[in-house]
């Protein structure tokens, strides 16, 4: 056997010498092209042998068997041959295979929710997650505006209570300001426990004269009867304060139920004239309905709203609109009437045309035959093709 010489590889200072090899020569560089298998699904391959004293390359295009590959690089010249990527396909899950018991409870041992009495036993769809899911973000909300509240006081707490009630913001600043102003009475000082006396006696109707006898007399009987009677009006003042606070947050809490109230009879009012409309078809009825009644939209303050709201914002913000919504509303009591109008003009019309129908078709019925045969005659007759 002839020995077969190899020579080192290396770089040549010109372009002649440097070994011009394609990326698609290298087994393995590119994907090998697929080749058919004939009707006889010969078997054999032929097997291509490397040329004496040197290295030999594939053609492109030609396809190699594993066996071929080493065999052409069986001095590892080329470095490890890549290995095949598997391609891994995603696979879709199903709301049918998720575990929502298990997220559920992961969830709660991991603080993110809340427990609840009876959490074990609740059978979860998912429906149900996604009703859950939102109840459970809600309340972490509120538990967080309630927490950061909190850490300024209960008057914060207070403000936030009214305020969500819909009450006005000045009215409960000037109860605040009023217990500012008590507060910041000093009864350690003369001046301070006179008018710390003469401020409660005023709240409660006293006239100047008579306040100002009773100090005098409370000077008379000494200084710590004094002290002390201009304490007991500080804390008789910040107790109708803080009772006045409450009542106004009360208050404020039950003309919100009214008014809540007021809003759920007249939207059943409303959608028993919307489903008890003569004039309307069933189909119509509900699209109304949901129209109206549907509140899939939400604003950046949680407050849930119906396409009928987005309409109407929509029209605010359209001048023209607005306008068409304007004239509308203007002539209001008409627009009944004008479908009315409208309404009993088809009816006539329908009516005037069946009338006519029926007139054409009972004189032609009474039009004796022999009268329809000499029309005919008179009339000529069409053109016909013979065959």
């Amino acid at each position: 056997m002839s020995e077969v010489k190899i020579t080192p590889f290396s770089f040549g200072e010109s372009d002649e010498d440097i070994a011009q090899v394609q990326a698609d020569t290298l087994p393995g560089a590119t994907e090998p092209k697929k080749e058919e298998e004939d009707k006889s699904q010969k078997t054999e391959k032929e097997e291509v042998k490397p040329e004496k004293g040197g290295l030999s390359f594939f053609d492109p295009g030609e396809e190699e068997t594993d066996d071929e590959e080493d065999a052409s690089d069986s001095l590892g010249l080329f470095g490890d041959k890549p290995k095949k990527e598997e391609k891994v396909e995603d696979k879709k899950i199903s709301t049918e295979e998720v575990e929502y018991s298990a997220i559920k409870d992961f969830l709660i041992e991991n603080g993110i929710w809340q427990d609840w009495e009876g959490s074990e036993s609740t059978v979860l769809n998912a429906e149900t997650f996604q009703k859950l899911w939102e109840a459970q973000a809600e309340n972490k909300a509120k538990h967080y505006v309630t927490e950061e509240v909190s850490q300024f006081g209960e008057t914060a707490s207070q403000l936030m209570e009214y305020l969500k009630a819909g009450g006005d913001v000045n009215q409960f600043l000037d109860n605040h300001n009023q217990q500012l102003d008590v507060a910041s009475i000093d009864v350690t000082s003369e001046d301070g426990q006179e008018k710390a006396i003469s401020t409660f006696y005023e709240s409660i109707g006293k006239s100047k004269e008579w306040i100002k006898k009773q100090i005098n007399r409370l000077k008379d009987d000494g200084e710590d009867t004094f002290k002390e009677e201009a304490e007991d009006c500080i804390a008789k003042l910040k107790e109708e304060l803080d009772s006045q606070r409450q009542e106004l947050i009360k208050e404020q809490q039950q003309a919100q139920k009214e008014r809540q109230l007021q809003v759920e009879a007249f939207n059943k009012n409303l959608r028993t004239a919307i489903h008890s409309d003569p004039d309307a078809a069933e189909r119509e009825k509900k699209e109304l309905d949901k129209f109206l009644f549907d509140y899939k939209y939400q604003d950046d303050g949680g407050t849930k709203y119906s396409e009928y709201y987005k309409k109407f914002i929509e029209i605010q913000q359209d001048p023209k609109k607005y306008h068409k919504l304007v004239r509308f509303v203007k002539d209001f009591e008409n627009f009944e009437d004008k479908k009315k109008t409208e309404k009993e003009v088809k009816a006539k019309t329908f009516k005037f045309l069946r009338t006519s129908q029926e007139t054409v078709s009972n004189f032609d019925e009474k039009t004796p035959v022999k009268e329809k045969t000499e029309k005919t005659k008179n009339n000529p007759q069409p053109f016909r093709f013979f065959n």
